[in-house]
């Protein structure tokens, strides 16, 4: 696992150029994690595979021939010869007229990456994205998922921090989706634990009578049937529309964890924090 620091721009490209270094220098854990899986795809297109173990994998497409932000994709697999994805796939969010996304800022990039899942922190905008497997409960269960933004600009959430949790309505500028849930069903709605899409953001007040930060990491479950708990997702706290009295890029540190503050910089105070590790 590693915690790595970039200054990047929104160009075309920068994204992906952040990607195929975390990845390639950090991506594996004993034979097992992130790889760079087509390097021909085309221009400013990663194509990217994880497989946290010998049961579980997938194929994450990051499209970043533009500025300001890149267009994702979920597949089960990948055609190096065709470029082209192969079995099911994840390309949209709850609306199938809203492409997943991921938005650039220039500034800071940083994220959190092991075998299992990349944590993005998009500091220029305050916006921060899930990439990967949470901690399963039942490793048997292929579920890998996506925190983000979609394509609907206009939408309510589409300035909001995504990993701060779900706001209604469930099409309003970002995504909570399951690739596969626990019965392998595709693009389903995942649901951060204590989160509903009522109308408005919960809070999750860290900061306790004494001072100090209680944090602790936020669960994923099925929105759809089944409804099951699935696992933990890996160092991040989501905490809606409650920073707790900090501001974006401010760090807490709790026992011998450091955690980094991600707000929104539209004025809306979607917050999560992400453990620098």
């Amino acid at each position: 696992m590693a915690w790595v620091s970039q200054y990047k721009t929104d160009a075309a490209g920068a994204l992906k150029a952040f990607l195929d270094d975390i990845i390639t220098n950090y991506g594996q854990e004993n034979g097992y994690g992130w790889s760079i899986h087509d390097n021909n795809a085309g221009t400013n297109i990663g194509v990217y595979k994880c497989q946290p173990d010998s049961g579980s994998s997938f194929i994450l497409v990051v499209k970043d021939n533009q500025t300001a932000f890149a267009t994702i994709e979920y597949w089960e697999g990948w055609n190096t010869e065709t470029h082209v994805g192969v079995g099911n796939s994840m390309t949209v969010g709850v609306n199938s007229n809203f492409t997943l996304r991921i938005r650039k800022a220039t500034g800071t990039f940083n994220a959190a990456i092991n075998k299992r899942r990349i944590v993005l922190a998009v500091m220029g905008g305050g916006w921060a994205y899930y990439l990967g497997y949470p901690r399963r409960f039942d490793e048997t269960k292929d579920t890998p998922c996506f925190i983000g933004h979609d394509s609907y600009t206009s939408g309510t959430s589409y300035s909001h921090n995504p990993l701060a949790g779900q706001y209604t309505p469930a099409s309003a500028g970002a995504a909570w989706r399951w690739f596969k849930n626990s019965v392998g069903a595709i693009n389903q709605a995942l649901a951060v634990t204590g989160f509903t899409t009522g109308a408005s953001f919960p809070r999750f007040d860290t900061w306790t009578t004494t001072g100090q930060h209680y944090i602790f990491e936020s669960t994923a479950q099925e929105s759809d049937s089944p409804f099951k708990l699935i696992g933990i997702l890996d160092g991040v706290m989501c905490v809606g529309n409650c920073p707790s009295g900090r501001a974006n890029g401010d760090t807490i540190v709790v026992g011998e964890d450091v955690w980094l503050v991600v707000r929104d910089l539209g004025g809306n105070a979607t917050t999560c924090f992400i453990k620098m590790a």
